[in-house]
């Protein structure tokens, strides 16, 4: 669990690079790769993670899916 108020790093010095580690694990072996699930309210946590998954190759394992919209691969 992470607090704190609005506006004091949260997502930035904890959800961004704990993201990105498991984005990171093991990418270069299939058989190994992490799944997750990502709840974003807001739709701005999205664009870290499509830039994490591109980074590391794993553009392909991202799914989005919208409310009122079909999914996107």
């Amino acid at each position: 669990m992470i607090t704190g108020t609005i506006g004091s790093g949260k997502t930035s010095s904890v959800m961004y690079p704990f993201t990105r580690e498991l984005i990171e694990y093991s990418h270069d072996i299939p058989s190994k790769k992490l799944g997750m699930l990502i709840l974003d309210v807001k739709g701005n946590y999205y664009s870290q993670v499509k830039t994490y998954a591109k980074y590391y190759n794993r553009e392909n394992d991202l799914i989005v899916i919208e409310l009122g919209r079909k999914y996107k691969v």
